[in-house]
């Protein structure tokens, strides 16, 4: 007989391999964030295939439990709900992105020269406040 939470169990099938599943994802996305985002990983492996792997199984061992469970359905209503949420986050940090950048040396008003604020530059080149 397959253990609770086995593939094939009788309590919650599928639910072992999704844990199992999303740890692989998690040590992949970690190693990802520990390179600066770079794919080439120091052990030779291409972190970028890896995570599509590792994307690819968790959600084959979602779609497993949904199905075995009958929760397919109402999870993939949740499911599409929380993408928009996800798309609407972010097409509003693009927008912000676009409109509100950081001060760079553009931004400064060339030496000698009043800023906007009425406030002349630095040395720094920062107004005086």
């Amino acid at each position: 007989m397959t253990e609770p939470f086995g593939i094939g169990a009788e309590v919650w099938p599928g639910l072992a391999k999704v844990t199992e599943e999303a740890g692989e994802l998690l040590q992949v996305v970690g190693k990802l964030v520990a390179t600066g985002g770079r794919p080439d990983h120091y052990d030779g492996t291409d972190l970028r295939d890896r995570l599509i792997e590792e994307c690819g199984d968790l959600l084959a061992a979602i779609g497993y439990l949904t199905a075995a469970n009958g929760i397919e359905d109402a999870v993939a209503e949740r499911a599409a709900r929380k993408r928009q949420t996800f798309e609407g986050w972010h097409l509003r940090e693009a927008e912000r992105r676009a409109i509100v950048k950081p001060p760079g040396p553009h931004d400064r008003p060339p030496p000698g020269q009043t800023s906007a604020a009425g406030s002349e530059p630095s040395e720094t080149g920062a107004p005086d406040l």
